[in-house]
Parts: structure tokens; sequence; C-alpha cells
């Protein structure tokens, strides 16, 4: 399988270099699991990646946490699934990452995946409406935490 390695990778940078470090395995392992990613877990993982919230806080926190930074994501159950678009808005305003035009003018679900997907991060698919996997949300953040540093 071709994404074996890459994936490999992708590990070993977010246990090496990320700010995930100390998170635990356990939730990591369910995040990678979860083959359609549920909002609360992508929210707690990013928001925990940026420094947002303590690592040791739960998913209802980190709902909590994004619903007080008045996101454009609206209220949503934890358990419900995750489209790009809101995972690449939630990369790109949690990470304080610049867009192009049309993010600065309306920055949102549709222009953060625009974006990202022009800076590399987001391959493939790139439509903001179709849900993701775990395991991208976990690529994803890891791509944009090395693209911060300067490492990509």
């Amino acid at each position: 399988m071709k994404r074996a390695p890459y994936f490999a990778i992708v590990l070993l940078i977010l246990i090496g270099a990320s700010p995930l470090f100390g998170q635990s395995n356990q939730l990591m392992d369910a995040m990678l699991a979860q083959k359609e990613a549920s909002f609360g877990a992508s929210v707690y993982m990013i928001l925990a990646a940026a420094k947002i919230i303590p690592e040791d806080a739960t998913e209802e926190q980190a709902l909590v946490a994004l619903a007080s930074r008045n996101s454009r994501l609206g209220s949503r159950s934890a358990s419900s699934p995750i489209t790009l678009g809101e995972v690449s808005h939630l990369i790109m305003s949690s990470l304080e990452m610049k867009g192009g035009l049309m993010y600065s003018i309306i920055p949102g679900p549709r222009y953060a995946s625009r974006e990202l997907s022009f800076l590399k991060i987001v391959t493939g698919n790139t439509s903001p409406w179709r849900r993701v996997s775990g395991e991208e949300v976990v690529r994803f953040l890891g791509r944009a935490l090395e693209l911060k540093e300067g490492n990509l």
C-alpha cells in the first residue's frame, strides 16, 4: 500500500516534533482509527496542538473553547462527522495562519480548504464538503505544524 511509508513518516513527525508529543497514546490511537473523524475529537486535537486548551482537557471542554472563540463552525455534537472545510478552517484559525485574498475577505471552511490545498497541506480530493478520516486530520495537522515551524 502506497500510504504506509508516508503514514509512518507523519506519525514520526507528530511524535518527535510537534506539540502533540505529550498527548495520550490512547487518544491518538482512537483518532487514527476513526474512518470518519468526529467533530469533538478533531476540535480537541487541533486546539490542543495549538495550545488553546490543555492536553488533559476533554472533548466537551474543547467544544466550549471553540464556541467561546466565536467560531463560524457553530455548535455541533461531539460525535457528528467533520468535513475537510471545517478541519481546514479550524487549523488555519487555531494556528493563526494567514490566507490568500479570498480567505482574508471571507474566512471560512471553503476558502480555508482551498488555502491548505494551495500550501500542499491537503492533497487528493480537496472538496470542502467531503468527510475526512481521523488519519487525515492528524496528517493535515502535522503538515500545518511543520509549515508553521518552517520545516516544510
